[in-house]
């Protein structure tokens, strides 16, 4: 991945390691108005054979195609799970925030999804399945976070999420 990674999330199961985590890049030297890439915040994928010694990892890809050039997508909380094949899976959430030059109104959600990809080698992830979304509101501005995944030793894979209020760290005057 090319950034530092940050909210990890592990599963291991007969020396076959699977990582999930958020792939953040600094995004302080952004000039005023200047639009976010899509690449601050992305989940990286990684998987081991040997019990860690050696790693291939590569992005989730984005899923989101942007409503305008303002906003910014973002994926995060990264749930890492094995399967008894030795199949990673990685949940995490992708959100479509609109900030920068033309919304005087502090960053907004605008949509949100939670997606599963799954890896054999690191090297390569499915395509993302989406297993919920919420598109926000007027007047609300809320998204889906948090997501954990399970697998239990018969292979079921259990979900959860919850429903989240956004409140900015800033309002524009």
């Amino acid at each position: 991945a090319p950034h530092p990674w940050t909210a990890a999330s592990l599963a291991e199961r007969g020396g076959q390691v699977v990582v999930g985590a958020m792939s953040v890049r600094d995004a302080s030297a952004l000039e005023p108005g200047e639009p976010v890439p899509d690449d601050v915040t992305r989940v990286a994928v990684a998987y081991s054979l040997d019990d860690g010694h050696t790693w291939d990892s590569t992005m989730a890809p984005l899923t989101y195609t942007k409503l305008s050039a303002n906003n910014t997508i973002i994926q995060g909380d990264p749930s890492a799970a094995m399967d008894s094949e030795g199949r990673g899976w990685v949940l995490y959430h992708e959100i479509e925030v609109e900030f920068g030059s033309g919304c005087d109104h502090g960053p907004k959600i605008l949509r949100s999804r939670v997606l599963l990809v799954s890896t054999t080698d690191g090297r390569t992830v499915s395509w993302p399945g989406k297993i919920a979304e919420l598109n926000s509101t007027e007047g609300k501005n809320d998204y889906l976070d948090g997501p954990k995944l399970v697998i239990t030793p018969d292979d079921t894979m259990h979900f959860a999420w919850f429903e989240a209020p956004f409140e900015p760290a800033y309002k524009p005057d």
